[in-house]
């Protein structure tokens, strides 16, 4: 099975992005889509390719999708921790 590790470490190498730290916060917590896509990848005998790049994008994506929705509902809360765009602004959110 693939370590949780290689998930954080892909983000490792774009640390000195604007994005890192933004990223990393809102990646802390909650359900993630990344352990079902690495799971059924390995469950039909997955073993070609490495498909942590397509699982993080499936993640920032979902990640998207919540961020604009707490923009649109209006919450300043998201899974107990301050929502993206109350700690990064509006146009880092969008």
């Amino acid at each position: 099975m693939l370590e949780p590790a290689r998930y954080f470490a892909e983000l490792q190498r774009r640390k000195h992005s604007l994005f890192f730290d933004p990223f990393v916060k809102t990646l802390t917590g909650g359900k993630r889509l990344r352990p079902i896509l690495l799971l059924a990848f390995e469950s039909v005998g997955g073993q070609e390719c490495d498909p942590l790049p397509a699982a993080l994008a499936v993640e920032l994506a979902h990640m998207e999708l919540l961020i604009h929705d707490d923009i649109i509902d209006g919450d300043a809360i998201r899974r107990g921790n301050t929502s993206f765009h109350t700690s990064y602004g509006y146009e880092m959110a969008s």
